[in-house]
Parts: structure tokens; sequence; C-alpha cells
């Protein structure tokens, strides 16, 4: 026969006769019963869902269950699982934690535009235009920054559409750049 996890004892307490202790996530935990009946049931019921759950289930505690369970009614109408929340919000919090600041990225791209051999007035206006957005946006990361944001920056510039489309593919190329320095991380 085995030993049981549970040890029933009594207790000195007016109400409260008998303390189930048990040990199961590695520090003792108490359960105070009126009667030896309730305690004898008690650990009855929680050896049973020991036996059918193992010990990790026996501790996991209730209120991640019930988040689990409200996470993942929320993806269900979107066909996704909590680990494809989970993984999808890792990548955005290491890319976060990678990130750095709107100028030394833009900075970096200038510098590697220099080395790859782009000519210095294709690096100087890409410096003025970049630097208009980095001005924008000072105490930003790139993985900070939303493609609204963007479009909002766009719109404001109250420029003709073609010098606008200008702004706009540097901008992709600063954000191309960022993505391959893994400073954010590209949306679909």
């Amino acid at each position: 026969m085995h030993k049981s996890a549970f040890r029933i004892k009594a207790y000195k307490h007016p109400h409260l006769k008998f303390v189930v202790r048990s040990k199961l996530s590695g520090k003792w935990e108490r359960k105070f019963f009126r009667t030896k009946a309730e305690a004898q049931t008690y650990v009855r019921l929680k050896e049973i869902e020991l036996l059918n759950q193992g010990k990790e289930g026996a501790t996991f505690p209730s209120s991640l269950r019930i988040m689990a369970q409200h996470g993942a009614d929320k993806l269900r109408p979107f066909g996704k699982t909590i680990s494809d929340a989970v993984d999808f919000y890792f990548s955005h919090l290491e890319a976060a934690k990678r990130s750095v600041p709107l100028c030394v990225a833009m900075k970096e791209l200038i510098d590697n535009r220099r080395l790859s051999g782009a000519s210095k007035r294709y690096c100087y206006d890409l410096g003025l235009r970049l630097g208009r957005f980095c001005a924008a946006f000072p105490e930003r990361t790139v993985a900070e920054i939303t493609t609204a944001e963007v479009d909002d920056w766009l719109s404001g510039l109250r420029l003709a559409p073609v010098t606008r489309n200008t702004f706009r593919r540097d901008l992709r190329t600063l954000f191309s750049f960022a993505t391959t320095r893994r400073y954010c991380v590209r949306t679909r």
C-alpha cells in the first residue's frame, strides 16, 4: 500500500478540529476542517485528483487554469492557440529588448549604405528625410513605432504625393534594415 501525500491531524481550535497537511508543490500546505469525516473526504478527493492529473496537475494554480481557458476562448474565433499567442508575444518582447533608438538605426543604415558604395548625395538625402522622422519620435525605439504612426506622420507632412512616396520608400528601407538587424519584427 502506498503512502498518502496527505496527513490528517487533530488541531486545537474552537471550530476547526482537524488539519490536512500536504507537500506537493515543494512547500507545506494546510487545509482546516470541522470534522474528521470532512478531512477524510477532502483527502480522498485530492488523492483521486492526484492520481488522475499527476503531481503537476494537482498543484497547477486554479488562477492560471482560468486564465488559460479565458485566453483560449478569446483566441478560438481567430483559429489560434495560447501557444501561438505566447510565441507571437515572445518574439515581440525579444525584438523590443534588442531594439535600438530610431536615430541609432538611421545612423547604422546610412553607414551601411556608405560602406556598400552608395553615393554621398543618396546618403545625405536619406539622412535628411530619416532625420525628420527621427526628430518626430526622439525617445522611441524602432520596435515601438507602429504602422499607424508612420502613416499619420507621412500624412502630416503635407507634401506632394511623389515627395511623400520618397519618404515612404526611405522609411521602408529603414524598417527593412532594422528587421534584418532584428531590432523589430516584420508584421503581416
